[in-house]
């Protein structure tokens, strides 16, 4: 009992020091969030941002970090000796716009794509003593590279944006007026891509040469290419003699075999592109283009062996194949998920193809292996962090050993064959690297990238679990107010898009606007992040959505199943208080979120829909002005918006139920560098959202919108983050609490909306005894 009563005294007088230290630390604030760094990330398709150089005795590593008085992110490229554990010897070796990493083959030059003052370079950096090397130099955007071993062949792509009007237009025609074909005003929603390649030759580069292949579909020649991604997932053998590549191609003659496919025909079904993905060889010393493997969708670059003999790559069954009919037997959910991919080895020359993994085998298909060994076997790495050993035995492969890194909270990982290196983070652990010998369970942290967060108060975090109506199992994480007292409801902001384990001060790397877990919870407010923990390979999801749904509109009524249902959960614990909730959408999700507020059970109080997709009848009407085809919108309802589909559009789309929305709604639209700045000229991808924004503002909704005009699809600029997320934590601040922030850098905003609630008052859809109240 004494011993009892002594643990007791322990854990109070422990309280009592962990209360004290809480104190002195103060909340975390968007600022805070704004200035995380980060392990700069490279296309998901791309190998690790962490790269080892090729006799393992370097790590290489580029680190983002956001610089709120330039308003520039300084991206560090950082360099560390693989033989010492401590972090001593890790050193920044360059500074500036950096991106794409590649070793050359002396193990002491690393190449970088460096923007400097509107001009593209690549150059070799001598790790050892810093100094660098100008290989190639343009004026033209260049996104993506790559450089054979030696340092003597780099293969560039140039990207052009999306065509304007191409039309010849005279002075006649200008004069009299002229005729617009349909669908003449834009040839592609994607950027045009063209592939270049330079040679040193006797210390010298010769000049850019544009590369043209030959489609195996129909054979035609082509200088331009459709990129689906942001790259077109350029891999260079390591002599330089191939070049793979993933490209969009547009031709109509497709053969009877690739029509044939079942992954190919669900693609045109929903016709969310126009044309067909294609995998090629580009052989640099002939200019002969062939397609050894024929996969109508590779989901990471290609991994070359070391003699350039050979790759392996995750892809979908090459067409017409026995692992696509094995595919197609295990049914559709399977044949239609791009990330069901399994890994196949390919020989170029002699078009052998065989299985390495399936899906079940190695679940991360979304970038290379992490290492090719010397001896033929490979290191194949999951999302939990498994490390699996895959060698070739007589014509065949065989799956060997594994090995788990202990670590939570895994990033991207790499290997050098000994040591398995990478990134973590979680909910209340900001990024940091580590190394560790295949198999060690010690493991060596050697950079921590933020460390003043040890300074600042973290929420709590709750896990929970619900289920839809359908009952299918949703997992989250509930994010509490620091100080949170059990008994209290609190007012709740939902996020809509899929919550992964990264810190929680905002949408971590990927730097979606609008999400903010910490800013939110630090004010009061409980945040909710949401996964689907069974369904990580794809199975069974569509199963639980909702019947009598015309087409897809089912998937969004499923999402707004689970919102609704999180609120009941929450709301039913007392954890939370329903007369106070909020939801935010970003991209597809703000489809979701819109659907949720004109169709849900939940009576939200303030929402945010962030550049997002609608689905609209202005969408459908501008077609591929907007980057989304008029195809994948007809596509959502069974048909267009006339006729007997006409009805499913009346029932579901946004542009005939904006009467359905009281929800307080603040729209914000990225501007992809086009400004808005003539009011009877909005740029495309706005003017198709002004159905929402018109009809709520002429019925006295309340609305707010907000345009980003330098900013893409992840706002990037340090300044547009921080307006973003103090924009947003303003809103849902003012809507669910009844608070105002003592100098905001809008003057005017609280006069607006102190506007736009008397209007929500006065419809009589908002009782005044449940309007919010200041905390």
């Amino acid at each position: 009992m004494r011993q009892k009563n002594v643990a007791s005294v322990g854990l109070l007088a422990l309280g009592i020091c962990v209360s004290l230290m809480a104190q002195h630390k103060r909340p975390i604030t968007p600022a805070d969030c704004v200035t995380v760094r980060y392990l700069k990330s490279e296309p998901s398709n791309q190998p690790s941002p962490l790269t080892v150089s090729p006799d393992g005795g370097y790590l290489a590593y580029l680190v983002k970090t956001p610089n709120l008085v330039t308003n520039e992110n300084d991206i560090e490229l950082y360099v560390k000796v693989v033989s010492h554990a401590s972090a001593s010897d890790e050193r920044p070796v360059a500074v500036g716009d950096l991106s794409s990493l590649h070793w050359l083959g002396d193990s002491r030059s690393v190449t970088v794509l460096a923007n400097e003052h509107e001009t593209h370079t690549v150059k070799a950096i001598d790790v050892e003593t810093g100094k660098s090397e100008v290989l190639l130099k343009s004026p033209d955007n260049i996104d993506e590279y790559v450089v054979d071993r030696s340092g003597h062949e780099i293969v560039f792509v140039v990207t052009t944006p999306p065509s304007g009007i191409q039309l010849p237009i005279t002075e006649r025609d200008t004069a009299t007026g002229y005729r617009i074909p349909f669908r003449s005003l834009t040839t592609t929603g994607w950027p045009v891509k063209r592939i270049f390649v330079t040679r040193r030759r006797h210390n010298e580069w010769t000049k850019p040469e544009q590369i043209t292949i030959e489609s195996p579909l129909d054979h035609k020649r082509m200088s331009s290419f459709i990129g689906y991604d942001p790259t077109l997932w350029l891999s260079l053998s390591p002599n330089g003699e191939q070049l793979s590549l993933q490209y969009v191609d547009p031709a109509d003659a497709m053969p009877a075999r690739w029509r044939q496919s079942p992954f190919v025909q669900y693609e045109n079904s929903i016709k969310t592109q126009r044309g067909q993905m294609v995998s090629v060889i580009y052989h640099l010393a002939t200019g002969i283009t062939t397609a050894p493997f024929e996969t109508p969708f590779a989901t990471a670059i290609p991994l070359w062996s070391s003699d350039s003999r050979s790759f392996v790559v995750f892809a979908k069954p090459p067409v017409d194949s026995k692992w696509e009919q094995q595919e197609a037997e295990l049914g559709p959910s399977i044949v239609r998920h791009g990330h069901t991919a399994d890994l196949f080895w390919v020989q170029p020359e002699s078009g052998n193809v065989e299985l390495v993994a399936t899906h079940g085998q190695a679940p991360y298909p979304y970038a290379p292996p992490l290492y090719w060994n010397t001896d033929g076997s490979l290191l194949v790495g999951s999302q939990d962090g498994t490390i699996t050993r895959f060698s070739p035995k007589d014509g065949h492969w065989e799956q060997g050993n594994s090995v788990k890194v202990p670590v939570n909270g895994l990033g991207r990982l790499t290997s050098d064959g000994t040591h398995v290196f990478g990134d973590m983070q979680s909910a209340a652990v900001p990024p940091r690297l580590f190394m560790e010998r295949l198999g060690d369970p010690d493991v060596s942290f050697f950079a921590d990238l933020n460390p003043q967060f040890s300074t600042l108060a973290l929420a709590p975090v709750k896990s929970v679990q619900w289920e839809t109506s359908t009952g299918k199992t949703v997992a989250g994480t509930l994010f509490l107010p620091p100080g949170y007292r059990e008994g209290n409801s609190y007012p709740l902001v939902i996020q809509t898009k899929p919550y992964g384990n990264w810190f929680a001060c905002g949408y971590g790397p990927s730097q979606f606007p609008s999400f903010e877990p910490e800013p939110m919870a630090s004010a009061g407010i409980a945040y909710l992040g949401f996964y689907y923990p069974d369904d990580h390979d794809g199975k069974g999801l569509e199963s639980y959505f909702p019947k009598g749904y015309p087409d897809s509109i089912a998937e969004a009524a499923f999402e707004t199943d689970v919102y609704d249902s999180a609120v009941k959960m929450l709301a039913d614990s007392g954890l939370i208080d329903k007369q106070r909730v909020g939801i935010i959408g970003f991209s597809r999700s703000g489809w979701y979120t819109e659907f949720a507020l004109a169709h849900g059970k939940t009576q939200y109080r303030a929402a945010t829909v962030a550049d997002n997709v609608e689905y609209n009848f202005s969408e459908y009407a501008m077609g591929s002005l907007t980057g989304l085809s008029s195809e994948a919108v007809t596509a959502m309802y069974g048909g267009p918006p006339y006729g007997p589909t006409l009805q499913n559009w009346s029932k579901y789309s946004i542009s005939f139920n904006v009467d359905k929305i009281h929800t307080p709604l603040l729209m914000e639209e990225m501007g992809y560098g086009t400004p808005f700045d003539r009011r009877d000229s909005p740029p495309t991808n706005i003017a198709r959202t002004f159905e929402l924004f018109t009809g709520l503002s002429l019925l006295n909704r309340p609305v707010e919108y907000y345009y980003y005009p330098k900013e893409g699809h992840e706002p990037d600029d340090p300044a547009a983050r921080l307006a973003n997320l103090e924009r947003n934590l303003d809103w849902y601040r003012f809507w669910l609490q009844g608070y105002e922030r003592a100098h905001p850098e809008d003057v005017d905003q609280y006069a607006r909306w102190r506007e736009l609630r008397k209007h929500q008052e006065g419809s009589g859809l908002w009782n005044s005894s449940e309007k919010p109240t200041a905390e």
